[in-house]
């Protein structure tokens, strides 16, 4: 079934293993029950999966689950499933050169390390169409009641999720924008897959915000952002996932980058990132932009396998989830059958952490642009020291004012073992200020309940700057 490369070795969470080489016709990720022509098995909703098909991908699961219990440096088990994350997602900073976020090898490394992990259920479970359910939580602003039943290895996490349900700032889903709305999360409205690198922090925010693959790895300037996808909805459903203990002290699985794929629920979780990228690329002129260059194309991911060898992928075999082993059920944001997202929480309103006055500008950041969107820059978004997940609000400064817009979310995560800074954010308010029909706005930072606030309430949030421009 392998071919391993005589000779060669790579290390792996510290050791050294053979790599297997992922030639044509010899890939463990290509489905052995999907010959020529014929269709990929298909990942399907959580909320859609044929209930045998469920009782398969638990089973597994759970063998996974038990012989990590038994041994936890066994191969086949899931913790050692979930090393890579640890490895190449929480221990290095954002500019380590291994580091997989803030850059465009986000989107592959995440298909690949999902295709792998979906290949391994299918060789425990002896079914080789068996694939992982994804979480779309667009329309399902809960956690999946698979997920919740106490007697299932799907629950076997930690876990601190607030009684409540994601709010339209958390995945994306931005109401007060007729255009953004439609797509049903905004990242969604990207036209192209890379950002232009430079050397200013602020510039780059605006580059990886509009794009939906992010900033080369390397680059010349060595500077590194998130993209509106991997800042929202990704970050916030992994702190909602989480929570924060009651006493704000502790955070769960998903939390923490270190641990976070110890939860089955990070896999139907990137399962809907994953399917959002297709979605994207869908439309041709989207796909279009993914660069072809070698410098993407030939980077390589490597994975460990259920003996203990090393699997590596190329990016060039990300770009195909049929040649993976799967296809998706649906490629609409928003289910149609459930109808519209639910509408904004009625939880009680957390006190602001942050807050400031600003003015639409008369003209455009040079005199010599034409007037585009409206851009909300936060400039150093410093770490609040605990995990967080934060609506962004617009509203009128006037006395009296009460219409509030959602134009965005921060969130923190736990990293490298600390609380990561948000660094510079950017949000498209064109739609927003144009509603509230004046240019004297105050934009407000309000928390979203994920446990430990009663506590341990959050102090102020510390921002450089908080200004609007024209694009």
């Amino acid at each position: 079934m392998f071919a391993v490369q005589p000779g060669r070795r790579t290390a792996i969470a510290g050791g050294v293993a053979c790599v297997v080489s992922l030639g044509t016709g010899l890939s463990p990720l290509r489905s052995s029950s999907a010959g020529a022509g014929e269709a990929a098995p298909m990942r399907y909703s959580i909320d859609a999966m044929p209930a045998a098909k469920l009782a398969t991908f638990h089973g597994a699961v759970k063998e996974m689950m038990d012989r990590s219990s038994s041994n936890p440096a066994d191969p086949k088990g899931w913790l050692a499933n979930a090393e890579p994350h640890r490895n190449f997602c929480a221990g290095l900073g954002a500019a380590g050169d291994q580091q997989i976020h803030y850059c465009y090898w986000f989107l592959p490394w995440h298909r690949a390390y999902l295709s792998v992990t979906e290949k391994k259920l299918r060789e425990i479970s002896g079914d080789s169409t068996l694939t992982i359910p994804y979480w779309n939580w667009t329309t399902s602003r809960r956690i999946p009641p698979a997920y919740l039943d106490r007697t299932s290895a799907l629950s076997r996490a930690r876990r601190f999720t607030e009684n409540r349900a994601l709010e339209d700032d958390e995945v994306g889903y931005i109401r007060g924008d007729p255009r953004l709305q439609a797509l049903g999360v905004a990242a969604l409205a990207a036209t192209r897959f890379v950002a232009r690198p430079s050397t200013d922090g602020v510039a780059m925010a605006r580059e990886a915000a509009t794009s939906l693959g992010g900033v080369p790895r390397p680059n010349a300037a060595g500077i590194f952002a998130m993209t509106l996808l991997e800042r929202t909805p990704h970050g916030p459903v992994h702190v909602y996932v989480g929570g924060m203990s009651p006493d704000g002290m502790t955070g769960g699985d998903m939390t923490d980058f270190a641990t976070a794929a110890r939860d089955p629920l990070f896999f139907a979780h990137h399962g809907n990132l994953d399917r959002l990228w297709e979605i994207w690329r869908s439309v041709p002129a989207n796909r279009a932009t993914e660069p072809v260059d070698p410098e993407f194309t030939d980077r390589r991911f490597v994975f460990p396998w259920l003996d203990g060898s090393a699997i590596e992928i190329p990016v060039r075999d990300t770009l195909d989830t049929g040649s993976l082993g799967y296809s998706y059920d649906s490629l609409a944001v928003v289910s149609l059958a459930a109808g519209a997202a639910t509408p904004e929480s009625s939880l009680p309103r957390q006190r602001a952490i942050a807050s400031a006055d600003v003015s639409v500008p008369a003209t455009p950041e040079s005199v010599t642009a034409s007037r585009g969107r409206l851009l909300l820059i936060l400039e150093d978004v410093q770490s609040p020291g605990r995990a967080l997940t934060a609506a962004v609000l617009l509203t009128a400064r006037a006395a009296g004012s009460t219409q509030r817009v959602r134009v965005g979310n921060i969130s923190v995560v736990r990293q490298s073992g600390e609380y990561a800074s948000p660094g510079t954010l950017v949000f498209d308010v064109t739609a927003a200020a144009e509603a509230l029909g004046t240019r004297d706005l105050k934009v407000i930072v309000e928390p979203n309940v994920i446990g430990g606030e009663r506590r341990r309430p959050y102090t102020n949030l510390r921002i450089g700057s908080i200004r609007l421009l024209y694009e």
